[in-house]
């Protein structure tokens, strides 16, 4: 049966799965708490699996910092903004429309864009006008779409303060990739290479593929979409999973994007500033809202090649593909390892063996970011969630990488067959949102591949980094959310 309250499984749950001494548990937790606050990251939602069986979790610090009282992180309770994490829950929807014959992959979208009496607007690359661009190249970042379309951008068309864009989907991708559109830039919008043949990575193509779920389905919502066909049939219930800044989210639970501002002439001193709760036009790429408990549900359908506690969303052979490494038009696969949105990366195992291969994603945005991996060797997941920024400090990323190795490090440094856990097994919790109660505190590699930008937004200038000089505008405003409408 499904536990109602995963934090009964935190620390202890782990130790006996793995027979550990509670020594080994406190110096696991010493070690995350010392990596925090070498980087002034305000909360950490962590998570281990195997497949979908707990194995540990636990949640640090404060989800929101400046609320009164100060509001505690939680496993179950808190969701986080996901950054382009958002992208594989964007991938699963799009490719449920893939198993029930709506699409192939390597079909030319345009078909479908000139079906649409939404969309308006073909995609083709200008310098390469009779080459296609196909499902599979948005799903790879080969489809010469360039995120640079967004480099003169101001923020406030991308970001909202406190609620949803008003800006549609469909509407930011036709100012922006159209011929007529108003934002149009033909050197900008698309890369100089012909559609499959680099690796390049792309929001905005990814975006496409959002909007391409309204087009097949008729729907006038990605989110609302993705919500009713992927998020509720995982358990992944609205209330605490969502695209949207809309009711049944919880928005008071929310974790707030938060950075570090360095004092003036002194970068090891400062204090932690918030942002705000935002809404983005192009959610379907990185809008994602979700607990570390409902993001590891979809980590163990993936995992489990499409299906989860009986429900089977995907195909069994269609994830397959989607973990297959893709290629490109000159047959040579694309480096790093790239599946569909999905990408690997070598991970560092104690003393220096590259044993580990990992699978999944990181994100990052104002005032977020986050890690989601397993490894396909030994179907350990994990998922570090934080609402800390990790463009406005030196080392936050590298502190993240530490942790997701620690955690991997402890769950696969010893026999790679777990014990049979029987009447012990925990199973990560799907409780519908009227079960849920207030809670208080819940007692990867080390190399990013050949693709260190796979997590930036670069969705037009963001704000600048903060530095100690003082200089900075926003430096001393309590909310750095006044460059946004």
């Amino acid at each position: 049966s499904l536990l109602t309250l995963l934090v009964e499984t935190k620390i202890e749950a782990g130790a006996r799965v793995r027979g550990r001494e509670q020594a080994d548990w406190d110096e696991l937790d010493a070690f995350i708490h010392d990596r925090m606050a070498a980087v002034h990251m305000p909360s950490l939602s962590a998570l281990v699996q195997r497949n979908s069986t707990l194995l540990w979790s636990h949640a640090y610090g404060h989800s929101n910092a400046f609320s009164d009282p100060p509001r505690v992180a939680s496993v179950n309770g808190t969701p986080y903004t996901m950054g382009s994490v958002s992208k594989t829950v964007m991938a699963t929807t799009l490719m449920t429309l893939f198993d029930r014959g709506l699409f192939a992959l390597d079909d030319d979208i345009n078909v479908y864009l000139n079906r649409s009496t939404r969309a308006g607007f073909e995609l083709r690359n200008p310098g390469f006008p009779n080459a296609p661009i196909t499902f599979r190249q948005l799903l790879t970042h080969t489809s010469s779409v360039n995120d640079l379309c967004w480099a003169d951008a101001s923020n406030s068309q991308f970001y909202t303060r406190g609620r949803n864009n008003p800006w549609s989907v469909r509407d930011m991708l036709f100012a922006y990739l159209s011929p007529v559109g108003r934002f149009y830039n033909a050197t900008k919008c698309f890369h100089p290479r012909a559609p499959g043949d680099a690796y390049d990575y792309s929001n905005i193509g990814a975006n496409v593929l959002g909007f391409l779920v309204e087009v097949l389905t008729g729907s006038s919502s990605f989110g609302r979409f993705s919500v009713a066909n992927v998020l509720e049939p995982l358990g992944m219930h609205a209330q605490m999973n969502n695209w949207l800044l809309d009711p049944p989210l919880d928005l008071s639970a929310v974790a707030l994007p938060s950075a570090w501002v360095a004092a003036e002439g002194n970068a090891t001193a400062g204090a932690l500033e918030p942002y705000c709760l935002y809404g983005c036009s192009d959610y379907p790429d990185s809008g994602l809202r979700a607990t570390a408990a409902g993001l590891a549900r979809h980590q163990a359908f993936f995992m489990q090649y499409g299906e989860l506690e009986g429900v089977r969303l995907l195909k069994e052979s269609t994830v397959r593909e989607m973990r297959r490494k893709q290629t490109l038009n000159s047959g040579k696969e694309i480096e790093g390892g790239q599946g569909l949105i999905w990408y690997y990366g070598a991970s560092a195992q104690p003393g220096g063996d590259a044993g580990r291969e990992l699978l999944g994603h990181r994100g990052s945005d104002l005032g977020v970011c986050t890690e989601y991996y397993f490894d396909i060797h030994t179907d350990i997941g994990v998922v570090l969630l934080t609402n800390g920024d990790c463009d406005q400090i030196d080392g936050y990323e590298a502190a993240m990488d530490a942790i997701t190795n620690k955690l991997f490090d402890t769950f696969e440094s010893t026999s790679p067959s777990y014990p049979s856990l029987s009447s012990k097994r925990r199973w990560l919790a799907a409780e519908p949102p009227e079960k849920r109660r207030s809670r208080g505190s819940e007692t990867k590699r080390s190399e990013k591949g050949a693709h260190p930008d796979r997590t930036r937004r670069r969705r037009g200038v963001l704000p600048p980094r903060l530095g100690a000089d003082g200089k900075s505008e926003r430096q001393r405003q309590r909310d750095l959310c006044d460059f946004i409408q």
